[in-house]
């Protein structure tokens, strides 16, 4: 119940402040896998990934073919000043194998991992293969990135 206060804190806008409550609770039990993965969605939330991805690795030995923790690990290898590509690489590898090649999340984790390692040919293979299992909400929202990002395209070049 105090991890989920502290998440709701943080979303609230109340960082600081949710963010010692997380500390708190962090510094009473580091072993339960469960509590180490709402912990580190807390930290995401307040922005301070070297504190998720410790949390993330902290709940690895508990349960080392947990899905939701190598997914987690692979996007913040991936996306964050944290990690290394293999590291990205190695838990999106993970992560797709775990759920046997049918998760969109995962496939495109494996894709942004694979760009950060500079393998933009796989990077690109790979997130197209992300598509062909992605459900149609996610193909809808990821049209209107796309039809956002051409107009700001658009935009830019009639202003230079």
């Amino acid at each position: 119940a105090q991890l989920l206060e502290a998440r709701h804190l943080i979303l609230a806008g109340k960082t600081t402040e949710g963010a010692g409550k997380l500390n708190k609770i962090l510094a009473l039990d580091k072993t339960n896998p469960q509590m180490l993965i709402l912990a580190a969605r807390g930290a995401m939330d307040a922005g301070n990934l070297t504190t998720a991805v410790q949390c993330l690795n902290l709940a690895t030995p508990y349960c080392p073919d947990a899905g939701e923790i190598r997914l987690g690990l692979a996007w913040l290898y991936a996306i964050g000043p944290v990690g290394t590509p293999k590291q990205a690489i190695d838990n999106a590898e993970m992560a797709v194998r775990l759920s046997g090649g049918q998760d969109w999340n995962a496939l495109a984790a494996l894709a942004a991992a694979h760009a950060r390692a500079k393998n933009f040919e796989e990077a690109l293979a790979v997130a197209e293969a992300s598509v062909l299992v992605s459900p149609a909400f996610i193909l809808e929202q990821c049209r209107a990135w796309q039809s956002q990002y051409e107009l700001n395209q658009e935009i830019k070049r009639l202003w230079k």
